[in-house]
């Protein structure tokens, strides 16, 4: 490095620790100009980052890259080829939920929250966008974002004033899409991260659904937006950034508001071989709210001279070129590259202060309200940080309750007059924080229950077969039940390939027993009674001739276990489903559990419906060192709990370690022993759900929390 660029770092490093502390004039001066977030309660870490890039404004340029966000498998890519080459990491880097909102199979495979959280805790600074993909108005029935003429042809031409009007088709599906978003924003509101949000971007281009009918829609959808996201789902952790397509009349057509809007940005991609840098629609975004709002280049394809920025009085806060734009050399050369990256007026991620405190005072996860059956254990959690000792004191109805003063509070059997309000103080060395009130609700009896379970998974041999276990209990006389393996069948659906040809189904006590309880092969599809009994429970038909396997039967009370064999030796995707013909009535189905395998292609997905009232479920995903140690082989390392409710396409609960869940691994073990699941050991990666379901269709996920495939066990419990 030369010594102009050391000097240069230098100066750097001590401008920037000056305008964390108001040390020069000028800067006060330029801060006094900026508008307050417009988010309701504002998380203090969005007017900390406002402050710094209002700050550096003219004086220094944070450089920034934006990930692909359509293959997982290179989102490190654009990171990974900048560190290679200049030896440095921008300081912003950019994320799309792109493939959140463009259904399945896209949504599940995606972590761009994951990384989003790491880049934060590594001192970056965050911003995202969304190409907000809709059905409605599609004209080949997919997801679409573009309008058909300016994607070849294909695209949407849903109407955004209908999006406006609450109770439309287009609402509703607006509504879901911008809800699954909200969720992932959640995360990182509850890790205090700020995001610089970019919603609805290049409006005025005409080219994207949001900006097809005009200025006045747009405005309606921006608003109906972020009043959701800031009045529904509470996130104040968000720098409202309007992305018009350019600075002359359209800026002031389509602007939202000042009350909705704290940065103005604009995407620009020259031609190759120039560097322009925008000074005049910097100066005009700049001037139209007369400094009051943060300025951004928010994309571009070849990067700025950065000599040019400061030259020209472009005085963007950040750059953010798009992926695959700063490794194309007919835009950015090695050489530009590496004099950008090492300028000494172009910020880094290591010359970055520490805006994102990962050990800030807050509450993490807060106490949820639940419904016990009168008799049944009541575990209330709450998880907080701090960079010192916390300490606790739990209430109800606004009076606290003696002893209850660590982050979980337990009733081991639980009477009517445990309703009520519950909340927890938490004290730590920066104050005290009052928890949300968890509202606990006792019934007097017992109707909720599990009504049917379901496993799809891949069958294969050895490790691989398909087990599924299942449990009765509540009464000594048979119960009669529905088991299905399903391969054929499957077609139906869409699965025309990959499906289990010939699968059949084994019943037994205990694995493996001789002779089975029960056996079936090929389902006997001339059999009116097996066909009245799938129709009587609400599965759907099997094709006439298949060669999936059912039995139609009563079954004792006990554990059972219902294996797949495979006729051919040909791994394949299977169905097993077990249905109760008379749910309200006698023995009930308590347990669900099944072995099978995770990642790569391999999908392994269990259902189960919770009937009558709210029921309180457990649910593990057990793997690595665990299965392991009963001598499973090839077992997945580090599984990953999904839980969804049909009908919604974001999880309503996840899990990746089990002892950071809530409640505590410590309060788990009782409801471990309580169902007569074995133990975890407290350093193993399994994954754990306790959660109060009201009655619903419900699966379960069982993901790789990395990229490793293997064998993993999902078991789902009733807690009574």
């Amino acid at each position: 490095m030369s010594a102009h660029h050391s000097r240069g770092r230098l100066i750097a490093a001590w401008h920037l620790r000056a305008l964390l502390t108001g040390i020069l004039l000028p800067v006060a001066t330029a801060l006094a100009q900026l508008d307050a977030p417009v988010s309701p309660n504002a998380l203090p870490e969005v007017g900390a980052l406002m402050r710094f890039l209002k700050g550096v404004e003219g004086d220094y340029v944070l450089a920034g890259q934006q990930e692909i966000a359509w293959d997982e498998n290179r989102a490190e890519e654009d990171m990974d080829y900048i560190f290679r080459t200049t030896g440095k990491y921008p300081a912003v880097r950019g994320f799309d939920f792109l493939d959140y909102v463009r259904g399945e199979p896209f949504r599940s495979r995606q972590r761009s929250t994951e990384r989003a959280l790491a880049w934060a805790r590594r001192g970056g600074i965050v911003t995202y966008c969304v190409h907000l993909f809709m059905r409605t108005g599609s004209n080949d029935g997919s997801y679409q974002f573009y309008v058909p003429s300016a994607n070849n042809g294909r695209g949407t031409t849903i109407d955004s004033r209908q999006v406006a009007i609450e109770g439309t088709p287009e609402n509703a599906e607006f509504i879901r899409q911008i809800d699954i978003i909200a969720d992932e924003l959640k995360r990182l509101r509850d890790a205090r991260v700020p995001v610089i949000w970019r919603p609805l971007h290049e409006c005025s281009g005409g080219w994207f659904w949001w900006g097809a009918n005009g200025a006045a829609a747009f405005k309606q959808v921006w608003r109906m937006m972020f009043e959701r996201y800031t009045r529904v789902h509470g996130l104040n952790n968000l720098l409202w950034c309007y992305n018009p397509t350019d600075s002359t009349s359209r800026l002031a057509e389509w602007y939202p508001g000042d009350d909705v809007v704290d940065a103005i940005s604009l995407d620009a991609y020259p031609n190759p071989g120039s560097h322009p840098t925008y000074a005049v629609d910097y100066k005009r975004m700049r001037d139209f709210k007369d400094g009051r709002k943060i300025v951004a280049l928010s994309e571009n394809g070849t990067i700025p001279d950065p000599d040019a920025f400061f030259s020209e009085d472009a005085g963007w806060n950040y750059f953010c070129t798009w992926n695959g734009f700063e490794n194309d050399l007919s835009r950015n050369s090695v050489a530009h590259l590496v004099r950008v990256f090492t300028h000494p007026k172009v910020i880094t991620l290591d010359e970055l202060p520490a805006l994102f405190q990962a050990r800030a005072f807050n509450i993490t996860a807060q106490p949820r309200p639940q419904l016990v059956v009168a008799g049944s254990p009541l575990a209330l959690a709450v998880r907080a940080r701090d960079d010192g000792p916390l300490a606790y004191q739990w209430s109800k109805d606004g009076v606290a309750i003696p002893g209850a003063t660590s982050a979980d509070y337990l009733l081991v059997s639980a009477s009517t007059s445990a309703a009520g309000s519950y909340s927890v103080r938490v004290a730590g060395t920066h104050g005290t924080l009052p928890s949300d009130p968890a509202v606990v609700s006792i019934a007097a009896t017992d109707r909720g229950r599990l009504h049917n379970l379901s496993v799809r998974a891949t069958a294969g041999t050895g490790a691989q077969t398909l087990v599924t276990g299942f449990a009765l209990a509540g009464d000594t006389v048979a119960k009669d039940l529905v088991i299905r393996a399903v391969g054929p069948s499957l077609v139906q659906f869409g699965i025309v390939s990959g499906f289990q040809i010939d699968p059949a189904l084994r019943i037994d006590t205990f694995v493996g027993t001789s002779p089975p309880v029960a056996f079936n092969d090929n389902w006997a599809s001339g059999d009116g009674a097996a066909a009245a009994a799938f129709s009587a429970v609400g599965a759907f038909p099997l094709l006439e001739n298949s060669r999936d396997a059912a039995l139609v039967g009563s079954f004792s009370p006990g554990v059972h276990t219902a294996t797949v064999n495979l006729t051919t030796g040909v791994p394949g995707l299977v169905l097993a489903e077990i249905y109760d013909t008379a749910p309200g009535v006698g023995a009930r189905l308590v347990n669900l559990s099944a072995r099978g395998q995770v990642g790569g292609t391999a999908t392994f997905i269990a259902g189960f419906v919770v009937g009558g009232d709210t029921r309180t479920v457990l649910i593990r995903a057990v793997g690595g060192k665990t299965l392991a140690d009963f001598g499973v082989s090839g077992a997945l390392a580090n599984p990953r709990l999904e839980l969804y409710r049909t009908g919604t396409e974001a999880p309503i609960a996840t899990n990746d370690e089990w002892t950071q869940t809530t409640p505590a691994f410590s309060t788990l073990g009782v409801f471990f022993a309580e169902v007569g699941a074995f133990p975890l050991d407290n350093g193993s990666k399994d994954a754990v759900l306790l959660v109060s379901l009201p009655p619903a269709a419900y699966s379960v996920q069982v993901k790789s929390a990395d990229t490793a495939a293997g064998v993993a066990l999902v078991e789902i419990y009733e807690i009574r």
